[in-house]
């Protein structure tokens, strides 16, 4: 297969990375080792340790080392800096910091078009998110999806640089868009997963958020990546976690006998935006791609409320009805399962408070 990059002068940037094919979004650019390796990073590293790091490369990577960026020389040893500014985390728990020479050529953007998936080894695939046109620097993100200011300052402060992408470049009423969105991403993030992100929401407090609150948390998440202009597998993620949630609130409900039609629709939406956004990084993802087509064939083949839902909306849209009719709001089946009648919004509330009544006398 040919060589899809080649490295050379960037403008304003030293060397980079620059597609030498038209490559489309999952394509891998490159593949690259970890050459060099240190565990437990966190706990602090000291320039002897990089050291005999760097002592253990053969003279060629060790000269390729030696011509990366420096970024912020902090230390009075070169390789020192040069560590500090290629190195990023890896290892299950991303502990440990490896240096991967051919990727340590690719720069930055806030909005990049290529992401890498590491390997708990250290070794890397770098991987296309959009369409890259030959001849277009290659460009991964250094700093995270902070606001400009918050980015502005990591990138300064670890590497050395003002970055001036697209996106760094916004003023007036566009930055403050793109810094709202960058910041209700993150505490939207901070809500579902309990982590701490780079957010100005200032939220203090976190408690684990109910499946039907994660459901459009997910959702809002996944459409402010889109709006922001960024792609790649975290927005197949966030719409395959709000597809999991959703099914577990509709089985939650208990009612096996109403199905709730939007609810359906909805959920298939979810699913298959997934697998969408997931096979624009086919190659790289391949695996978690076919275990995600997997295990979605295996619930329409199996789920009850999804099989009966789907087979319901598939007559509305036979009819050419593509917008769920307000009388049409749910399916309600026998005991033996067969289907018996549609019923309004208000009719099928009025039903599923009957029920839950029931469930709850006994």
């Amino acid at each position: 297969m040919a060589k899809l990059y080649e490295v050379k002068t960037s403008s304003g940037k030293g060397k980079g990375v620059f597609a030498t094919l038209e490559i489309q979004p999952g394509d891998i650019v490159m593949r690259d080792e970890a050459r060099m390796r240190i565990l437990d990073y966190f706990n602090g590293v000291s320039a002897r340790q990089i050291q005999e790091a760097l002592a253990i490369l053969s003279p060629v990577h060790q000269a390729e080392f030696l011509q990366l960026s420096e970024g912020i020389k902090e230390s009075t040893f070169k390789f020192a800096n040069i560590y500090r500014a290629n190195s990023f985390g890896s290892g299950a728990s991303g502990a440990d910091a490896v240096v991967c020479l051919k990727v340590s050529r690719v720069n930055h953007a806030c909005i990049p078009n290529s992401e890498l998936d590491m390997q708990d080894e250290g070794d890397c695939k770098l991987f296309a998110t959009r369409e890259i046109k030959k001849g277009e620097e290659v460009l991964i993100n250094y700093c995270g999806s902070g606001t400009k200011a918050k980015r502005q300052d990591l990138l300064q402060s670890h590497y050395g640089f003002v970055c001036q992408c697209v996106t760094c470049s916004l003023t007036g009423e566009a930055l403050e868009l793109s810094d709202a969105r960058r910041n209700l991403y993150n505490a939207l993030l901070q809500l579902i997963n309990g982590a701490t992100r780079e957010n100005d929401m200032r939220i203090t407090s976190w408690k684990a958020p109910a499946d039907r609150e994660r459901v459009p948390y997910n959702f809002i998440a996944a459409r402010l990546l889109e709006a922001e202009g960024i792609s790649g597998t975290i927005i197949g993620v966030c719409y395959e976690n709000a597809a999991e949630s959703l099914l577990a609130q509709i089985r939650d409900l208990g009612l096996k006998h109403i199905i709730v039609l939007p609810a359906i629709k909805l959920l298939i939406e979810f699913f298959e935006l997934s697998i969408q956004w997931r096979g624009t990084t086919r190659q790289a993802d391949a695996e978690r791609l076919r275990l995600s087509k997997g295990y979605w064939a295996a619930l329409q083949g199996t789920d009850p409320h999804l099989q009966k839902g789907k087979k319901a909306l598939d007559s509305l849209a036979a009819l050419g009805i593509t917008t769920i009719p307000s009388e049409r709001f749910a399916l309600i089946c026998g005991a033996d399962g067969q289907f018996l009648k549609f019923v309004s919004q208000d009719e099928c509330l009025a039903m599923v408070r009957k029920e839950r009544r029931v469930t709850q006398s006994e």
